[in-house]
């Protein structure tokens, strides 16, 4: 791979660079494999660098992951086709709901499902539209992991796109395998939509999923540029998202797109926009262009780069855990036998300090039960006065056929406006209770003030999308609340007196629908405490075990004699030291891959 700077081509050896990288992690394996070292650290510690190890060069050995990504119903596959110049996956298909697509160059169509119980099912190209592969799934032995597709397309060569269910479509089943398949990208396109521009949602996950993740090349695309109506328009909207997205990601691009008016440009279909038809194709030739140029020409590179970031993620949490067994084998006996009955008693004074920070959260929820009732309330009231109150204005046909189904959908999207208003506010209340819960377990377990920073085994990973919104809304089922309303409704009521005693009847009963409704929101929020006390709890637990786990080997250790201690901590001293010098030695490798900036006249720098 080679850039440019300047007038001079710097070149790197991609297998040199391989070579170094496996000659650093087989050295550090081997050091901790010696007999002093494994039995100070314990077996489970040298099988998970073993693992990561492995891990390391069998991700080296895979094709480039690009992933595309997004909430619900922005894009992502009309992109994936328009972006490959035919129709791979179909727009109205199930991976848009209940798969995820890996799609790579191949001689012939083929698609091949593979199953989570490691069987596969080749099916025919016919067989992925909607229609016929609903059915089929259902009748499958196991359930569908992915689907792998296969296409004699030329862009795809060494390329593994991956096309992922909206997040706001996952339904908890698919959310952790999306995120899996996040962790081993190698770069990002984070489809959103002109129609609900970057919402709240849609932040939180930039900050929690794809910060985190220290992508060197991540795109983020404003599909449907199609459905504005000026240049002006769409210039004022991508400033705005540029703003705003720089606050997560600084090192993303973002551009404007209409994947639906380049697909239909490439395949000769009536175009959505005609009249703004150059402009939507010179938009989405940058995106090409940046692809091609800034990804996929130094993918090589991004790739490795990749690699050595996860890498040096699994080390740190590694040290992490030599750190939390090295502070206890420096303990007392009588401290440490305390700090253990402090994890196993529910009693105790750590659990009851945990339980008060789980409880500020828990009121801050409560506060936001309260707010989402204050605003359902304002609802319900501009409902009575501008939609009810003018009912008899409307013929009876059409409150028979459309009124039900207004009062759903208004309340239904009250409740999500609610909710997506506070899952931000919510997000942040639980990563400081988090925060709390684990400074509690480090003022315990660490004797050093400044050990504790690197003691962190367990992080709580909790981002929260559309998905976890619409996870609530589904609980929220107002259809038998409006049908209660609406019970004395008269089919054949036609002439105004009749359409004016309707009225007021829904105007009698409406008191028993904002009863309801509040009922409604209350047993929403309160599940909504409790599932992220459960994922706190989960996270505390996770983290309580690992510090119990290294306090029990510190005592193990210690009951051997106080030689046998001293020597143990030596090893241990000896491990951080090979993991520091392991971590220095890739950090100084990664450094001579990071990309150079890229400005006019330098050419396609990284």
């Amino acid at each position: 791979m080679d850039v440019m700077n300047n007038t001079h081509i710097i070149t790197f050896d991609l297998a040199a660079i391989r070579a170094e990288m496996g000659g650093i992690v087989e050295e550090l394996v081997d050091r901790f494999t010696a007999e002093t070292t494994r039995q100070a650290v314990g077996s489970a510690l040298v099988s998970a660098l073993r693992g990561q190890a492995a891990q390391a060069k069998a991700r080296l050995e895979e094709p480039f992951s690009l992933v595309v990504i997004g909430d619900f119903k922005r894009g992502k596959s009309t992109f994936i086709n328009a972006l490959l110049g035919t129709k791979v996956v179909t727009t109205n298909v199930v991976p848009e709901t209940v798969t995820i697509n890996e799609i790579e160059y191949g001689p012939e169509l083929t698609v091949t499902a593979h199953l989570t119980d490691a069987r596969l099912v080749s099916l025919s190209a016919e067989e992925i539209d909607s229609e016929r592969l609903v059915p089929l799934l259902e009748r499958l032995p196991a359930p569908v992991h992915h689907l792998r597709i296969t296409a004699p397309v030329e862009w795809l060569r060494g390329i593994r796109v991956v096309d992922t269910p909206g997040m706001g479509d996952l339904f908890k089943r698919f959310d952790e395998t999306v995120l899996n398949y996040l962790g081993q990208a190698d770069a990002v396109c984070y489809l959103v939509s002109t129609l609900s521009p970057l919402s709240e949602t849609e932040q939180a996950f930039l900050r929690m999923s794809l910060q985190p993740q220290d992508f060197p090349k991540a795109l983020v695309l404003v599909n449907m540029l199609d459905s504005l109506e000026s240049d002006e328009e769409t210039d004022r909207l991508l400033a705005a998202i540029r703003e705003k997205v720089a606050h997560y990601l600084p090192q993303a691009r973002v551009y404007g797109i209409s994947a639906l008016d380049e697909f239909c440009r490439l395949t000769a279909h009536p175009r959505p926009a005609p009249e703004r038809a150059s402009t939507l194709e010179s938009h989405f030739a940058a995106v090409r262009e940046t692809l091609q140029t800034s990804v996929l020409l130094n993918r090589d590179w991004i790739h490795i780069y990749r690699v050595l970031t996860t890498l040096d993620e699994s080390l740190h949490g590694d040290e992490s855990r030599i750190v939390l067994l090295r502070n206890a084998l420096q303990m007392d006996q009588v401290r440490l036998g305390e700090t253990i009955a402090q994890f196993h008693d529910a009693d105790s004074a750590l659990a009851k300090r945990v339980a008060g920070h789980q409880q500020v959260l828990n009121a801050l929820i409560d506060e936001m039960r309260a707010e989402a009732g204050s605003w359902m309330d304002e609802l319900l009231t501009r409902l009575q006065q501008e939609a009810i109150a003018r009912l008899a204005e409307y013929p009876s046909a059409e409150i028979q056929k459309y009124f039900h189904f207004f009062l759903v959908d208004t309340l239904r999207d009250g409740v999500k406006a609610c909710l997506s208003m506070h899952a931000p506010v919510i997000l942040e209340g639980m990563r400081k209770a988090w925060q709390a819960i684990d400074q509690e377990m480090n003022t315990l377990v660490m004797h050093e003030p400044e050990a504790v920073d690197i003691a962190h085994a367990t992080h709580m990973e909790t981002p929260w999308t559309e998905l976890n919104t619409l996870e609530f809304i589904a609980r929220f089922t107002p259809f038998g609340l409006v049908a209660g309303l609406l019970l004395s409704f008269v089919r054949d009521s036609r002439d105004q007196a009749q359409r004016q005693q309707y009225q007021q009847r829904i105007q009698e009963r409406f008191g028993m629908l904002r009863d309801s409704v509040h009922r409604e929101v209350d047993a929403l929020y309160q599940g909504l405490s409790l599932q992220v006390q459960e994922e706190l709890d989960a996270a505390y637990h996770q983290q309580a075990q690992a510090s119990m786990e290294a306090m029990q080997q510190a005592q193990e250790l210690c009951g051997q004699g106080a030689q046998r201690a001293e020597a143990a901590d030596a090893a241990l001293q000896a491990a951080l030291l090979a993991l520091h010098d392991a971590r220095t030695r890739l950090q100084s490798l990664r450094e001579r891959l990071s990309p150079v900036e890229e400005t006019e006249g330098v050419g396609a720098a990284m």
